[in-house]
């Protein structure tokens, strides 16, 4: 754990809950959000173990933001970390989807509307830039590793190759490597 002491779990929900509540397009926008809060605010945990829990949740199956808070609240908080920082992390989207079902044919059409997802588009796309961005720069500059990052978004983009199969070879390739830590 980072430099800290350890958090309530009231205060772990309520930092799932808000980074959550207040990020919109999904959970690669919540990585940078949570990354500030945990790693540099916080210190509730180091860069590395950070890094390592985003590994973790992008390689299994399920929700990126689900599975960041399931990882992040097990290593702060133990098995009650883990079910109260994904109840914070879930429950503004159960919240709001139920609020839009309700109200969603009403006002789909309505300008107001479009306007704004039309306006939230290109921030989501500049956040997520930006996340991928922090973490580029945190890959060691050796030709194996930037191969491998142009090689796998080469290999989806062009090629469409399944996401899955693509960490299974890059994890699988990286193995057999000695020079890697």
């Amino acid at each position: 754990m980072g430099k800290t002491k350890k958090p309530s779990l009231a205060a772990v929900f309520q930092l799932m809950f808000v980074s959550a509540a207040t990020t919109f397009g999904g959970g690669y926008a919540l990585v940078p959000v949570l990354e500030t809060s945990i790693v540099e605010k916080k210190k509730w945990m180091e860069e590395e173990e950070f890094l390592d829990a985003l590994t973790i949740a992008q390689s299994i199956p399920g929700v990126l933001a689900a599975n960041m808070a399931l990882i992040l609240g097990r290593r702060i908080q133990g098995l009650k970390g883990a079910l109260v920082a994904c109840l914070g992390a879930i429950l503004p989207s159960v919240i709001s989807v139920m609020i839009i079902a309700v109200f969603y044919e009403s006002v789909k059409d309505a300008p107001l509307m479009r306007g704004f997802f039309a306006g939230v588009r290109p921030v989501v796309v500049a956040l997520l830039f930006f996340s991928f961005l922090k973490l580029a720069r945190r890959i060691p500059r050796r030709l194996y590793d930037w191969s491998l990052l142009l090689g796998t978004f080469a290999a989806v983009a062009v090629f469409g190759i399944n996401p899955f199969w693509a960490i299974i070879l890059g994890g699988g390739l990286s193995l057999w490597r000695k020079d890697l830590p």
